[in-house]
């Protein structure tokens, strides 16, 4: 019996599709990949497949089974989720309590899908996991706010791995990892489809089958058996793929340093992951700060921000002192450096359309004296169409979410933007087509840019790349 079953599927948004007569078909031990544009159906498909239809989506036609079940009624649903099939999504950090530690999250998957484990045997699972998503166990005490992304990320896949389920649904998995991590992620997930499921579950063993959407071409036709191209919403022969040529960094506007960060030391309890470090970025100018997931990037980027204060270190920007605490900058220091953070889910306000959003941020343009960029200009420039405005962050990809997620920071006219993995949710297209937007306004505006990044191809952009390894940054 096919592990999915998915014959001429279609979603709606009201009268607009979503998918689009899709029929897909996964063997048990098979491992599909869907790849696409921001915003193709994806996600949806892959949504569809626990019957989880956002608001807004109602299934209009076709037939889908999984594992034997239909997800689309209640009872289909509560046989397969969280035992037969599991999802990791892209968010990963999102789908974590910041109220937990990371023990608590594995220890409950185990105590709710696999309750005829005694506390030892859940230890042990627990320790095997580990192992294979390459983690330490000391991390087992901490919380996932001090977490990188790229940590949050293996943290929810072992929880996914943990219930041994047929079916394993991946959204960009790699995303927000490092090149080293996402191969090592591959082959955690080559290993993790031959592995038999629990007999605790009531399950027959048997090889576990995953459906893949990512961006990662490269990720795809590595690991997957099949890779099918999904564009508004259908299966399509995969295209051939021309690579947009990359524009040349504009050169630097001016000499002139207008964000300067020195002595920075960052620690959590005894652990230094920043040590005596300094940043100084000027007008015009695209700085690339890269290393392993872990390192202290996202960090250094939230105390550039404001989001949180080094335990040593001085902030200059236009050549004055500014507090580390955004809640204590005042006048355009306040809007001066504009943050985008990697989770998009969680930076936006899932109730709120996209209009009121940046109805918001042009207002606190105003409120300053400045004049915000102009919405439709930013909107069309970052492959967006202007009906976005009228949905909320739930009825948008992860992509659509990060694009909003940006010109929102970029309405506010900031003088330095601060961009965590902006480009992770992207296809190769959405991709050039920020970093495009970021070139212009750097070379007309004079916006400089910190770029956190794993990614050589986004990191080749920038005017220089530094190194943060091993509590250096060089």
């Amino acid at each position: 019996m096919n592990t999915v079953t998915i014959d001429e599927l279609s979603v709606h948004a009201g009268d607009r599709p979503i998918v689009d007569s899709v029929s897909l078909h996964v063997t048990p031990g098979e491992i599909v990949g869907l790849g696409g544009r921001s915003g193709a159906g994806k996600t949806t498909l892959l949504h569809t497949m626990i019957g989880r239809l956002g608001a807004g989506l109602r299934q209009t036609a076709g037939d889908i089974r999984v594992c034997g079940e239909d997800p689309s009624c209640p009872e289909g649903r509560r046989r397969l989720r969280g035992t037969q099939v599991t999802f990791l999504p892209q968010d990963a950090a999102g789908a974590l309590n910041p109220a937990r530690r990371v023990h608590w999250h594995l220890d409950q998957m185990l105590r709710r899908t696999r309750p005829a484990l005694s506390r030892a045997q859940r230890a042990a699972e627990i320790a095997e996991i580990l192992d294979t998503v390459r983690l330490s166990p000391g991390l087992l005490r901490s919380y996932p706010t001090e977490l990188s992304g790229g940590q949050a990320q293996r943290v929810a896949l072992a929880a996914a791995l943990l219930p041994r389920p047929r079916l394993l649904l991946l959204d960009e998995p790699t995303s927000n990892v490092s090149a080293a991590t996402a191969r090592e992620l591959a082959a955690v997930l080559g290993q993790a489809a031959v592995l038999g499921q629990a007999s605790e579950i009531g399950q027959a063993a048997g090889p576990m089958s995953i459906v893949m959407v990512s961006h990662d071409r490269d990720l795809l036709a590595g690991l997957a058996h099949r890779v099918h191209h999904v564009a508004d919403g259908r299966i399509v022969p995969t295209p051939r793929q021309d690579r947009r040529p990359q524009a040349p960094p504009p050169e630097r506007r001016d000499s002139r340093p207008v964000l300067a960060a020195t002595g920075v030391t960052i620690s959590y309890g005894p652990h230094d992951v920043l040590l005596d470090g300094d940043l100084t970025v000027y007008r015009g100018e695209c700085v690339a700060v890269r290393g392993e997931s872990g390192a202290g990037k996202s960090s250094l980027a939230r105390c550039l921000a404001g989001l949180q204060s080094p335990r040593a270190g001085s902030l200059t920007l236009e050549g004055s002192p500014v507090p580390w605490s955004a809640g204590a900058r005042r006048g355009t220091a306040r809007i001066g450096v504009a943050y985008v953070e990697q989770d998009s889910q969680a930076a936006l306000a899932p109730w709120e359309t996209v209009a009121r959003t940046l109805h918001r941020a042009r207002a606190a343009a105003r409120r300053h004296g400045l004049s915000p960029l102009d919405e439709s200009t930013l909107l069309a420039a970052a492959g967006l169409s202007p009906s976005i405005v009228e949905r909320t962050p739930r009825q948008l990809s992860g992509g659509q979410r990060q694009r909003v997620n940006l010109i929102r920071a970029l309405t506010c006219r900031p003088e330095v933007l601060i961009c965590d993995e902006v480009t992770a949710s992207l296809d190769e297209d959405s991709e050039a087509r920020v970093l495009d937007v970021l070139d212009e306004l750097r070379a007309r505006l004079g916006l400089a840019v910190v770029l956190i990044t794993h990614n050589d191809r986004v990191a080749a952009r920038a005017s220089r790349s530094l190194l943060l390894a091993e509590s250096r940054l060089r």
